[in-house]
């Protein structure tokens, strides 16, 4: 059976997490790029990261994407227990 579209963009967002640490993350962040942009015609992709995470924030503007802003407070982060602020990226085509 095949799997829905979001459903397959989200096992993919989870496949990338375990590749990050691997160094496949480019490979597979232009693949889910290309597939959103050119199979599912989305003219636009938002992407959220902790402020502290600069190894993404990097891939992201390797990616072409373009940052937006910071949202204070965005996410709760359960080991921490407290808020966490996400920087917030765009990319259009």
């Amino acid at each position: 059976m095949l799997c829905s579209s979001f459903d397959c963009i989200s096992d993919f967002i989870n496949m990338i997490e375990v590749l990050l640490k691997k160094g496949y993350a480019y490979e597979a962040l232009s693949a889910l790029i290309n597939l959103l942009q050119n199979e599912l015609k989305l003219d636009l992709i938002v992407a959220g990261v902790l402020e502290d995470n600069m190894k993404s924030m990097k891939l992201l503007d390797k990616l072409g994407f373009h940052k937006e802003g910071l949202r204070r407070k965005a996410i709760w982060h359960e080991g921490l227990d407290k808020p966490m602020d996400l920087v917030y990226y765009y990319r259009d085509r």
